[in-house]
């Protein structure tokens, strides 16, 4: 619940190149949902940019590319992601797709899987908790289209995705509709933390007895690779074969840490599952 609002412009130039670029402005709002069935809760101005750009679709090579960034002051947050995208059709009967995605995420209020309220467990009052989120995320997808005969097509859809995050910063929601960021949250201090070497204990009231305990393993690093070929054969006018391979890779743990290299070679050794398909078709005329 909130305003805001953007100015953008649509420009198209006489070589049939594209470019959108533009800002935006959201105001300070509640969010509904923050807190998982918990109250409102306010969330700070946010300023952001970005552009699109469209080469001429009509060439045999075309890309486009889109970038952006928000940044909210207040909430030392910010975004910023990176799109990329190339397409070939070096003849009619080919065509290759190629797009990519890489965001940069710093956000200070996240929730984490599995979230929910944590219980005090001095005075059993039920309270919110959230955290810093450093998230990095890469994916990409790849397909093409390739037509041998009239009667005989492949295609082929290829999509890889990275995505790790480590939190950090854990604070206390204390006035969750204020406007402002110290009296709505208390971020946990160092001597709160490590009053007894448990870095998901909290002790509040300096008393040496935990209030809050966090889950373990919050950190993570996923990984995950889906792919689809398909041969499609029309053996007589309106009936079809159809030999299809579908191949789906994932790997994941509770590592925060992002290493493009590491990571992809984990997920490409890792145990998958490999569908084999043949299906059929027949048109018959009745």
């Amino acid at each position: 619940m909130g305003g805001g609002g953007n100015i953008n412009a649509n420009i198209t130039f006489m070589n049939y190149w594209f470019i959108n670029p533009g800002i935006f402005y959201n105001a300070r709002a509640l969010h509904l949902f923050a807190l998982w069935g918990g109250p409102a809760l306010t969330i700070d101005p946010v300023l952001g940019a970005w552009i699109f750009v469209n080469s001429d679709p009509r060439k045999k090579l075309s890309f486009n590319l889109f970038m952006n960034r928000m940044h909210s002051k207040e909430a030392n947050i910010t975004y910023a992601n990176f799109d990329p995208g190339i397409t070939w059709r070096p003849t009619e009967y080919f065509t290759l797709t190629a797009t990519g995605h890489l965001q940069k995420a710093h956000d200070t209020w996240m929730p984490w899987i599995d979230y929910g309220p944590l219980e005090d467990q001095q005075t059993g009052e039920t309270r919110f908790i959230l955290s810093t989120l450093d998230q990095t995320t890469l994916s990409a997808e790849l397909r093409f289209d390739l037509t041998l005969t009239p009667d005989l097509t492949i295609q082929f859809y290829g999509s890889p995705y990275l995505d790790a995050g480590i939190f950090s910063e854990d604070k206390l929601v204390m006035e969750a509709r204020s406007a402002d960021w110290d009296t709505r949250y208390h971020t946990f201090s160092d001597a709160e933390r490590d009053y007894d070497g448990n870095p998901l204990t909290y002790d509040t009231d300096g008393d040496g007895i935990t209030n809050f305990e966090l889950p373990e393993d919050r950190d993570f690093n996923y990984k995950q690779f889906n792919s689809n070929f398909v041969v499609r054969w029309e053996y007589k006018t309106g009936s079809a074969l159809y030999f299809v391979w579908s191949n789906n890779l994932s790997h994941s743990l509770s590592d925060g840490d992002f290493s493009f290299g590491r990571d992809l070679n984990r997920l490409f050794r890792s145990d998958g599952e490999n569908v084999f398909m043949i299906k059929a078709s027949y048109l018959m005329n009745i």
